[in-house]
């Protein structure tokens, strides 16, 4: 993790809330936990997709806000929003507007994905 101050809004994630995972259980904990994050964000974005093409909003919503509540608890503020968006969306029954949250869902992946990745957290 770095030591340089971040702006949690130009970071795909707050390093302050890593910075206290890490300090409650130390970097062994914390690297456990971010490789359970990687997981359950496969597992999540994949049951959405089966719900975008299920036409399951019921199925979305529970992903959704599964994957929000995750993500707010490693940092990924982005991708916490973006899931609420998703979250709202699937709850409004508006399955017609999630497919382009969902692409942006997957750019905030990707930018979590690699801010770990230049962090030093393994795949």
């Amino acid at each position: 993790m770095s030591d340089t101050p971040a702006t949690p809004s130009t970071e795909a994630v707050d390093p302050t809330i890593l910075e206290g995972l890490r300090a409650f259980g130390g970097m062994p904990l914390l690297t456990q936990l971010v490789g359970l994050y990687r997981e359950q964000v496969r597992i999540r974005l994949a049951a959405i997709d089966t719900g975008l093409a299920d036409g399951d909003t019921d199925a979305i919503r529970q992903a959704a806000h599964a994957l929000k509540g995750s993500s707010g608890q490693v940092g990924a503020t982005r991708l916490q929003a973006l899931c609420g968006e998703v979250e709202r969306l699937a709850s409004d029954a508006a399955l017609d507007r999630i497919p382009a949250v969902r692409s942006a869902i997957a750019t905030a992946v990707a930018s979590v994905d690699q801010w770990l990745v230049d962090r030093g957290f393994p795949h």
